[in-house]
């Protein structure tokens, strides 16, 4: 009787928590919502109660969470301490304020949600909710496309009124890579013969606003995602392999950029317009922030230049979500950061069952290809890491085919 009485608690418990996770997705959802309905006022609310909502499911989900905890939070308080080392010599009333603090506070807030959602199991419910809530997001994108568009960087691309149109890309990235994720489940539905085809030709609609956007990274994250699906099979047979897949990808968006800088070195560019109407994009555009960026870095290799980066605000972002870590926090915190992409990940891939599991991890990875350039992941996402770190749970979900 006990153990029965055990039981049921456990999953009430469980199903509680999948309620609350399910409730991010939601809150992400307005964040987009009121992006894109140019109400920053609301934005900002949802944000700082997107907080209040992760510290919840992590206080709940506490017990579950280990594999990478220690490293996590030794990553997490090392990144608290450079950042305020940083203003210790360079004391303003605007270094000194909670506003410095908001992008170390986003940074820990993904990082406390990839340790979440790779140690916590969640059922076929939970990530058929999620596909259900993507799925009203892509609609509103399509609503919001006809007048969302800017003039930005000799472009005229679709923004949808996000900070700027790669970041616009990397929210209908996401959805895209929610909506393929699902297909093997929906694989099983009644109907499968119609619903694929509708399915697959949506994504296709969905690929063109992303095109539209003018995210080069986004869109080379699909063709790395499609090619890890092709690969899967080969993938899945050669542990070797596995492992150099995600050694090189834990360290490719920071391997690109040093290629970018010291290699390359701005001396080439070449026009690469995709925006409708496009005036020419070329290349190189990146090279007057990444280049101070490396600069910056070798004055402040152990701590990060958190408070130069931006002037003493706290508000910085160096299109390169581990150039961003890099420069921001000091060499330490991210070495960890590398570890825990590899850890987590190989970890993951080494335990994942099913289809629909590694996919999880495909998509998860294929973010940070579009991290290259970038840095919201890490960086003043609003939201966008729930979506993107959330992948790791459809990698740990109990949807085994």
């Amino acid at each position: 009787m006990e153990d029965c009485l055990e039981r049921k608690n456990a999953m009430t418990k469980n199903r509680f928590i999948s309620q609350i996770i399910v409730s991010g997705y939601l809150l992400v959802l307005l964040i987009a919502l009121f992006m894109m309905m140019s109400r920053p006022d609301v934005v900002s609310s949802l944000i700082s109660l997107s907080f209040f909502w992760l510290a919840l499911v992590f206080v709940l989900t506490y017990k579950q969470l280990r594999q990478g905890k220690i490293i996590t939070f030794v990553c997490a308080v090392l990144c608290v301490i450079n950042v305020y080392i940083s203003v210790l010599t360079n004391v303003t009333i605007i270094g000194s304020s909670f506003n410095y603090y908001k992008k170390v506070i986003m940074f820990i807030s993904a990082l406390l949600w990839m340790l979440i959602c790779s140690n916590y199991t969640v059922d076929k419910r939970v990530v058929q909710y999620i596909t259900y809530i993507n799925i009203v997001l892509s609609f509103l994108f399509f609503v919001f496309a006809r007048n969302g568009t800017e003039f930005y960087e000799g472009e005229v691309l679709l923004s949808l009124n996000f900070s700027n149109p790669n970041q616009t890309g990397m929210f209908i990235l996401n959805v895209i890579l929610y909506l393929l994720c699902s297909i093997p489940l929906l694989a099983r539905a009644k109907f499968n013969k119609v619903l694929i085809p509708l399915f697959v030709l949506y994504n296709l609609a969905l690929v063109y606003l992303l095109y539209r956007t003018g995210s080069r990274a986004s869109l080379s994250a699909i063709v790395f995602f499609l090619f890890c699906l092709l690969a899967d099979g080969f993938l899945k047979k050669h542990k070797a392999f596995r492992k150099g897949l995600c050694l090189i990808w834990s360290l490719f968006p920071l391997l690109f950029c040093i290629y970018y800088v010291f290699v390359i070195g701005g001396n080439f560019g070449f026009d690469t317009s995709l925006g409708i109407e496009g005036h020419g994009k070329f290349s190189d555009t990146r090279m007057m922030i990444w280049r101070p960026a490396f600069d910056s870095f070798n004055n402040s290799v152990l701590v990060g230049d958190y408070y130069g980066i931006s002037g003493g605000t706290g508000v910085s972002q160096l299109h390169n979500t581990h150039l961003d870590v890099l420069v921001s926090y000091g060499i330490t915190p991210f070495i960890l950061f590398v570890f825990l992409l590899f850890f987590q990940t190989y970890r993951l891939f080494e335990k994942a069952p099913s289809i629909v599991n590694r996919m999880g991890i495909y998509a998860f990875m294929a973010c940070f290809i579009s991290g290259v350039f970038e840095a919201s992941l890490v960086s003043g996402s609003a939201g966008l890491y729930i979506l993107s770190f959330g992948f790791l749970l459809f990698a740990r979900s109990n949807s085994a085919l």
